[in-house]
């Protein structure tokens, strides 16, 4: 079974490491929304997890991928998709309480920067280390394992 992926950066891995757990998301509590974390079964990166960052004329951008890695690092840790636990983007729309015309605006933004929601999945409850199947970071190159 191909893995899905929890694209992150370095401080947050290191944070996820060192609680032995991928917690669900606060912001999305915050939002009303029910929280969860987000994986995809994009193999190379997926373009939504790369983060936002403004330049000093206070303009915001994704950042791509090569400046991603430069400046905070790629890193992954691969799961099996459970189908009993995961749900597609889709059903997360109704399952997440997540307001249509922000599900929507969510997904073209997604688009927009180069993903693919069929690519995108999610689970309600923090996902224990026990469950990781492969910790990787990109080396520039290549993604390589994490021993």
């Amino acid at each position: 079974m191909e893995l899905i992926w929890h694209y992150t950066y370095k401080s947050a891995f290191d944070s996820i490491l060192n609680d032995g757990y991928i917690k669900v998301s606060e912001m999305e509590k915050k939002m009303g929304w029910r929280p969860a974390i987000w994986f995809s079964k994009e193999q190379i990166i997926e373009p939504t997890a790369l983060k936002l960052a403004g330049n000093s004329s206070g303009i915001t951008k994704r950042l791509s991928f090569s400046e991603q890695q430069k400046l905070f690092g790629c890193y992954r840790i691969g799961v099996n998709q459970n189908t009993e636990d995961f749900m597609t983007w889709g059903k997360y729309k109704y399952h997440g309480k997540l307001p249509e015309r922000v599900h929507d605006a969510m997904t073209n933004a997604g688009i927009q920067c180069g993903g693919n929601p069929l690519n995108w999945f999610c689970v309600f409850r923090n996902v224990l280390k026990s469950e990781w199947k492969a910790l990787e970071f990109f080396n520039g190159n290549n993604w390589e394992n994490i021993k």
